[in-house]
């Protein structure tokens, strides 16, 4: 099997550090605010979502190519969630919204690499038996 592209590489790697900094950024909001706790079955779901999302990473890593498409797809739903949160008021200061458009930025940055031309074409190539 072929190295790994540089684009693979970086978009994988960006996706699974926006999901490493989700899980600090939730839990950073539940350890400082005085707001009220997250119940453990919704902790629970988030994790296990995430834990899915990093599966994913992993076989696209592996040159799984519906394992990307659907790791886009996941992704590009949390972006549509966080953007849908800036529209209830008074829910997010002015820095959770900060680290929050940050998330996004990379994530956005990290699915532009495994949707570009060099990515999709390694997912294409086939190996000689």
């Amino acid at each position: 099997m072929t190295d790994v592209p540089a684009a693979v590489r970086k978009g994988v790697l960006a996706l699974a550090a926006t999901a490493v900094a989700a899980v600090a950024h939730t839990a950073s909001i539940q350890i400082w605010e005085t707001a009220e706790p997250i119940p453990a079955a919704m902790w629970m779901l988030f994790l296990g979502i995430n834990g899915l999302f990093v599966l994913l990473l992993v076989l696209t890593w592996r040159r799984h190519n519906w394992a990307r498409w659907v790791a886009v797809i996941l992704t590009g739903l949390g972006i549509m969630a966080v953007l849908w949160s800036f529209t209830e008021p008074g829910e997010s200061s002015l820095l959770e919204m900060s680290i929050d458009l940050s998330i996004v930025a990379v994530e956005l940055w990290g699915c532009y690499h495994l949707v570009s031309m060099s990515a999709s074409s390694w997912f294409r190539l086939q190996t000689a038996p």
